[in-house]
């Protein structure tokens, strides 16, 4: 860019009420202090209609009282960190207007090599936003995970009518008529801006706008932009195993007919710690697979991952958040090899859960007397395959479906005529109580099946994943 076309793309917007920052802006300044608040426009008289510049809608022009807003809300935040992350987001209308200069300036040759060194209103308010976060001793804990500053402006002026003539001028786009049906006409978007001015010519886009020139639409408006500040925190991954030592416990909070079942659940024993430790906004748990209610999660545990959403503290040890968990779970649940993971981890739990070998054991009852040769029967018994439907305790959630298991090998052990203990090894996804009493012949083969006789089971324990 030449000082010339600058200082005549200067001199084009002359008289439309131009603040000084977006003068300096057209002029290509980069320099960051040379936008200071000591550029800023005088407050408006009482009574009088608030007037502002027309390229950047007042956001510029009273950086001073922008700031503020951002200064104001990180001070009164909760999260502690020594590095930041910040997104600003100007509004559309801003983009608009940006969007027509761009087109002015190229339309006169005088003026069109000023078009590569124009700095965006998006650029100066990072830079300014980044001089007020780097003033700031509130971030101060080296911690590993930033803290999120989203910059939000917005403004609902009249410029935002005058962007109505580019709905008929965007290109046809099937998914953006479905979205019209399903949710209304949208607000016009910056790919629209980007679609129907920045790839037009200058006559072009003016024919589109309307008016005798494109700068007659650079002119000052009414009113003004507002900021909205949101702070966060990208998610901490935590992964561990947990045993589940009582029953009656499910692994969600689980309500059936607006009637809770179970005090607690193994997420809010495991989360509700996490969440304190962290002073988090919330926490959610998946884990690798499930037990019924009334199932005990035995042997090396159950493989789970805490999502630590909008942390204040993040630079605690996992040994010191794992001993807070197992403290204030008492005897109901321990957690154990907890320490921190990828995201990518919570999408592959479900994977490794179809890929396990499972044991269980459980304690049985047979209507008929069983000799020790039906033990040694079930005990020889070995790679069994189970077409199981889908249980009737559960079809009125999950699909109806026949699906094939396998039985890899069983251990019956006598405590009496009717009852027996039974060690099992299973393909992941095999319902063990359906194939213990058969489920009305929805399970087959089933120990029912294979003893010939009524068999229930009384107490089932997961104890272990045996390609752990």
């Amino acid at each position: 860019m030449t000082m010339d076309a600058s200082l005549r793309a200067v001199s084009s917007l002359q008289g439309l009420g131009v603040c000084r920052r977006c003068l300096l802006r057209v002029e290509g300044c980069v320099y960051s202090d040379k936008y200071g608040v000591d550029l800023d426009a005088p407050e408006s008289a009482a009574g009088e209609d608030l007037v502002s510049c027309g390229l950047c809608l007042g956001l510029l022009e009273r950086l001073g009282s922008t700031l503020e807003a951002i200064r104001a809300s990180l001070s009164e935040t909760r999260f502690l960190g020594s590095t930041y992350q910040l997104n600003v987001a100007q509004p559309v209308a801003v983009s608009f207007r940006h969007a027509i200069l761009m087109q002015h300036l190229r339309s006169d040759d005088a003026t069109r090599d000023a078009c590569p060194g124009v700095v965006s209103v998006k650029d100066v308010l990072r830079w300014s936003a980044t001089s007020v976060l780097d003033s700031l001793a509130k971030f101060k804990d080296d911690s590993e995970t930033p803290v999120s500053v989203t910059v939000t402006c917005h403004y609902e002026g009249a410029v935002t009518l005058e962007m109505e003539c580019l709905r008929k001028h965007a290109p046809d786009d099937r998914r953006k008529r479905r979205r019209v049906q399903e949710q209304g006409v949208q607000p016009i978007s910056g790919a629209t801006i980007q679609e129907v001015i920045d790839r037009s010519s200058a006559d072009a886009c003016l024919r589109i706008i309307g008016g005798a020139s494109l700068v007659e639409h650079l002119g000052a408006v009414t009113g003004q932009s507002k900021v909205a500040v949101a702070l966060g925190r990208s998610a901490i991954y935590l992964v561990g195993r947990y045993l589940k030592l009582q029953r009656g416990i499910p692994q969600a909070k689980w309500v059936v007919d607006d009637e809770r079942r179970g005090d607690t659940s193994v997420e809010e024993l495991v989360t509700e710690p996490i969440a304190k430790q962290f002073g988090a906004s919330s926490c959610g748990m998946h884990a690798e697979g499930r037990e019924d209610i009334d199932v005990r999660m035995l042997g090396q545990g159950r493989t789970f991952v805490v999502e630590v959403r909008d942390a204040e503290r993040t630079t605690l040890s996992c040994a010191g958040v794992e001993s807070a968990v197992n403290v204030a779970c008492g005897d109901a649940l321990k957690i154990s090899g907890l320490e921190r993971c990828d995201p990518s981890r919570m999408s592959s739990l479900q994977a490794h859960a179809e890929a396990h070998r499972k044991t269980y054991v459980c304690v049985c009852w047979s209507q008929r007397a069983l000799a020790e040769a039906d033990l040694v029967t079930l005990s020889n018994m070995t790679d069994i395959e189970v077409a199981q439907q889908t249980p009737l305790r559960v079809l009125h959630r999950r699909t109806q479906a026949t699906r094939p298991r396998t039985v890899h090998w069983m251990k019956a052990t006598r405590i009496n005529d009717h009852y027996f203990t039974l060690r099992v090894s299973t393909q992941a996804g095999t319902y063990v109580k359906e194939f213990v009493h058969g489920d009305m012949g929805r399970s087959r083969p089933s120990l029912k099946s294979i003893l010939n006789s009524p068999v229930d089971i009384l107490q089932l324990d997961v104890e272990g994943l045996e390609d752990d």
